[in-house]
């Protein structure tokens, strides 16, 4: 910060222990005796961290931290220098002893000694009514340890610092407040809500004892991104994390570790929540919710909510001073017309963040256009001057649209690199705020390597785009970028819809002629690993198949598809399915892979050798003469190929399985198991959502419910027991026979179940209460049951191989 009136005097804010209370009133006594304006709490220090306090520091010059072993103990110490810090406030470390173990954020501040406290005070006030050293900028790309936000930190983060400030008292709260805080910051799209929370994330960061970051734009995504933070970024320890059940004991896991008392709070932040009520959903979390999770939550939202115990803070467009200096932080007007130019162009887009971001990205990079020239396009595009305060909110969104178009085709126009127009038309194709990989775009682009190493395209392209704004660069290697939403739908509808399949086709072509080179495909399983390159192909055979269907309404190219199969063998799709089959293959040796990468070769002759298809034999020859790694290489094709009748292998069970029943959506499978077990498998994924352990024998029967949302299981152990599948928990228990249960069928209204078993029983249950309704007694064990559609007839057989009809009377 600058201090522009030298004549004013310094405005300080005293942070201090209350047990050092005594030394610091010495320390006041002397700064007011200098005339120096002095803040310092001393009536309710170490009560309320209040918003009186917050905004005294807000309004402060400098921080005065009184540094001792009580301060480093104090959360309201530890508050007050994080806000200091966030609010790029000069901090002056005054050690009041010898401790000097500082915070790590400030460990490269001047300290002044106050053993003398006499000769401090006169040093403090010299430096104080010195001033050089206000204006010194912190390093906000320090983190806690474990902490990970993809994102840097802008170094041009203007206008928000009183969002910032309401944001941490959100997320703080009351200091004597047990639990957490949970905070959604909601506005349109373009206003800055990403932006903000970045930037609360790196300057508040050490509030917290670590701050992770979640794409949240897809709910059906959260599994992944929460078991990775688990597996990955926190290294939690699990049972079994090769088990089918690794991604439900990890959350499970994660859970634990944010509730444990011994823990500060833990911060979380979800970017572009499309639904804020489904974090109060728990089928995407196994049986737990984003807001149960036990972490304080920040998320970013285009939606007003209303959720329990969330607050919400509205993020809204920037002030007229707050963007011009956005607009002019790299690129000054040079007089005073140029100044006006400026203002103006900032009213003309509304103050909105993202179309002065994109404007000042333009200006930056053709200086050639001036402030005045720029101003002279909006005006021809109907954008001359909007007035806030008697435009509605609608007609401001569609102020905002156009402005966004406006620069973004100016943009798009006098970018001339082929590889970066066509990578930015490509990144449009992918779904909202998703996190694109850099190597993937190049792969769907077909963008060769440099032939040295000053010989970049890829990267060059990506830097063309990103100076103008156009991409969001992410992590600090900048592996990945983003487009934010109004950019994606621009770059979206660069292609014409009619024209969409085809330019999806013809990049998925792309990426299989690079992945069907074995020297290509083994440096990308080098450089980025297995699951990344059976991402890549995923893609791919997505954006391939996705032109099927209109395929088929084009009988010209489909008889030219047909005619081409006749003479050469190989139709339009043949591509399409060897990627499918090399996915598959990939798919099958993926543990391998991930373990040594080196089986490559192994894998790929073990697996494609024998293939029909000439491109996967070729990739196997090619597989066969590398001469590289010295390892271990298979000779003959002995694994099993991609593309059989084998779509997935479920594994956890550890004894024989006995029973299996699908629910009615067929999303979901249900096993049973001599192990005692039962297990709930997703059979998209193909992993396991919950283990059902509740009985002391072998499961020899499940049934589900017609909603699917039950399941009843049958076991050796003499009881039957109804489980819930969403959470995974048990219902009832049913206890009646005096023998095992060896089947079990429920009633199409789902409101009963019939048991058979080696007691020579059946039985009859109401599921909803756990209750036996009603029994029939055969003349030797009962080893099946099945229920008609009228809910009332049943059909048993026995052991002795008679069948009974029986008909269910009395029951409503």
């Amino acid at each position: 910060m600058s201090i522009n009136n030298e004549s004013k005097p310094v405005k300080i804010f005293i942070s201090y222990s209350s047990r050092d209370r005594e030394k610091v009133e010495k320390i006041h006594g002397f700064l007011k005796k200098a005339k120096l304006d002095v803040w310092r709490d001393k009536d309710r220090l170490e009560t309320d961290w209040s918003r009186e306090i917050a905004f005294a520091l807000a309004d402060a010059d400098v921080l005065c931290l009184m540094w001792s072993k009580n301060a480093a103990n104090s959360k309201y110490v530890q508050h007050e220098w994080v806000t200091a810090r966030a609010l790029e406030k000069p901090v002056y470390i005054c050690r009041l002893g010898k401790y000097r173990d500082y915070p790590e954020p400030l460990h490269n501040r001047q300290d002044v000694s106050f053993e003398d406290i006499e000769e401090g005070s006169k040093e403090l006030i010299r430096r104080l009514n010195d001033r050089n050293d206000f204006n010194e900028r912190y390093e906000y790309n320090i983190l806690p340890k474990n902490s990970y936000i993809p994102f840097n930190p802008n170094p041009h983060f203007t206008g928000r610092q009183r969002d910032l400030l309401e944001l941490y008292l959100k997320m703080i709260g009351n200091l004597n407040k047990i639990g957490i805080n949970q905070v959604g910051t909601v506005g349109m799209g373009g206003i800055g809500k990403t932006q903000l929370a970045v930037e609360f994330a790196y300057r508040f960061s050490f509030a917290f004892e670590e701050v992770f970051w979640i794409q949240a734009a897809r709910p059906e995504e959260w599994r992944k991104e929460f078991v990775r933070l688990a597996r990955n970024r926190l290294q939690l320890e699990i049972k079994n994390p090769e088990g089918a059940d690794a991604d439900e004991q990890f959350i499970y896991a994660l859970q634990v570790y944010f509730k444990k008392e011994s823990r500060k709070h833990t911060l979380v932040i979800m970017d572009n929540v499309s639904e804020p009520q489904l974090l109060n959903n728990d089928t995407f979390l196994f049986g737990i919710t984003p807001l149960t999770l036990g972490c304080d939550l920040l998320f970013t939202t285009r939606r007003h909510f209303q959720l329990h115990g969330v607050s919400a803070q509205a993020v809204d467009i920037l002030s007229p001073e707050d963007a011009y200096d956005l607009l002019t932080v790299v690129r000054q007007p040079q007089t005073p017309a140029e100044e006006d130019h400026a203002l103006a162009i900032c009213s003309a887009v509304g103050y909105l963040p993202l179309a002065v971001v994109l404007a000042g990205g333009y200006l930056n990079k053709y200086t050639d256009t001036s402030f005045a020239d720029y101003r002279e396009e909006l005006i021809k595009n109907k954008l001359d001057v909007i007035d806030i305060g008697e435009v509605s909110h609608e007609e401001l969104a569609t102020r905002h649209a156009a402005a966004m178009g406006f620069t973004l085709q100016e943009d798009w126009n006098r970018l001339t690199d082929d590889h970066a127009r066509l990578l930015f038309q490509l990144a449009g194709q992918f779904g909202e705020a998703e996190i694109i990989p850099k190597a993937r775009l190049g792969l769907l682009a077909g963008i060769q390597a440099g032939k040295s190493k000053l010989h970049r395209p890829l990267d060059k392209a990506f830097n063309l785009l990103h100076d103008l704004s156009m991409v969001e660069k992410l992590e600090s290697d900048a592996r990945a970028i983003r487009l934010h939403p109004l950019v994606r739908a621009f770059a979206k509808g660069l292609i014409a819809e009619d024209e969409t399949e085809d330019f999806k086709t013809s990049a998925a072509e792309k990426l299989k002629i690079a992945y069907f080179n074995y020297t290509r495909l083994k440096s990308e399983l080098n450089a980025r690993g297995v699951n990344a390159i059976i991402e890549d192909m995923q893609t791919g055979i997505i954006w391939w198949g996705s032109a099927k269907t209109s395929l088929k309404k084009r009988n010209v190219l489909k008889l030219l598809n047909n005619l081409i199969g006749l003479l050469t063998g190989k139709t339009y799709f043949s591509g399409l399915k060897e990627l499918e089959l090399l996915e598959g293959a990939l798919s099958l040796s993926a543990n391998q892979l991930n373990c040594d990468p080196q089986q490559l070769a192994s894998h790929l002759i073990g697996r494609l050798k024998l293939a029909e298809e000439s491109a996967l034999q070729q990739l196997a020859l090619q597989a066969e003469n590398d001469s590289g790694d010295c390892c271990l290489r298979l000779v003959s094709p002995s694994l099993i190929p991609p593309g059989g009748p084998l779509l997935r292998t479920l594994e956890g069970h550890s004894r024989s399985v006995n029973a299996v029943a699908i629910t009615p959506d067929g999303q979901a499978a249900v096993s049973a198991s001599s192990d005692n077990t039962l297990k709930v498998w997703d059979l998209t994924s193909g992993t396991l959502r919950h283990s059902l352990e509740d009985h002391i024998g072998p499961v020899k029967a499940v049934a589900i419910t017609p909603d699917g949302q039950a399941a009843v299981s049958a076991s050796s152990d003499k009881t039957l027991k109804v489980w819930d599948l969403k959470s995974g928990t048990l219902r009832h228990s049913l206890v009646g026979h005096s023998w095992w249960v060896q089947a079990v069928a429920v009633t199409p209204d789902g409101q009963a179940a019939v048991s058979a078993s080696e007691d020579n029983t059946l039985k009859v249950w109401v599921l909803s209460i756990g209750k036996e309704i009603g029994q029939f007694i055969g003349e030797s064990p009962m080893h099946c049951c099945a229920l008609a559609p009228d809910n009332k007839t049943i059909v048993a057989g026995e052991a002795s191989g008679r069948v009974h009809i029986l008909r269910l009377e009395g029951v409503e």
